[in-house]
């Protein structure tokens, strides 16, 4: 079993150590002038998809701080409704814990009381009454209030972040390119190039 698993490990420090490839992508343009007129026309088109493309992304990144104070307009003010409802909810905690921190002490000092004078006496009633005590302040710590969770506020730098997050940048220019490309008669060649770790033998 220990020799599979040093083997396994072996096997992926290894992998780890191979050789890294990336694509090279080479166009061969055909040789007479009509086709080469065409594949200029596919490329005078790639390059205005990739203006237009350009100038809507960034408009929209100018738009993108726009939208972002929108939201947080809208955002603030849920935010405001739910702080004043966590105000009345800290209030209302606040009178409860205090009510329920005093009956939990007075019980918890009787338990105290009466589980010692038990234990030491062995006297009936204080042991009976220390059971129903336990049970009391076991049921007083089920039943502890809950602090109230403060609403978070919206900050505006994220609501940026996400807006311009909407915004793209790929509008299909190349792949469009591409089809447009071997349509006129160019032909599209992938090349795998190792680029580290590569073996020479």
């Amino acid at each position: 079993m220990k020799k599979y698993l040093f083997l396994s490990i072996l096997a992926i420090f290894f992998m780890g150590c191979g050789p890294r490839y990336v694509i090279k992508t080479e166009y061969i343009a055909p040789r007479d002038q009509a086709s080469k007129e065409c594949t200029d026309k596919c490329l005078f088109q790639k390059t205005q998809c990739e203006r237009d493309c350009e100038r809507r992304y960034n408009n929209c990144l100018s738009m993108a701080f726009d939208r972002a104070k929108r939201v947080e307009r809208r955002l603030d003010s849920e935010y405001q409704r739910r702080y004043n409802e966590y105000i009345n909810k800290l209030d209302e905690y606040n009178y409860n814990i205090s009510v329920w921190q005093s009956s939990y002490d007075q019980n918890s000092r009787d338990w105290h009381y009466f589980h010692k004078r038990c234990k030491k006496h062995g006297d009936r009633y204080a042991c009976k009454r220390c059971k129903e005590l336990k049970v009391v302040v076991d049921t007083l710590l089920q039943n502890k209030p809950q602090r109230p969770t403060p609403p978070v506020k919206p900050n505006f730098n994220q609501i940026l972040v996400k807006q311009q997050s909407m915004c793209r940048r790929d509008c299909g220019c190349q792949s469009d390119y591409n089809a447009c490309f071997t349509n006129c008669g160019g032909e599209i060649v992938l090349h795998k190039i190792c680029v580290e770790n590569c073996d020479n033998n």
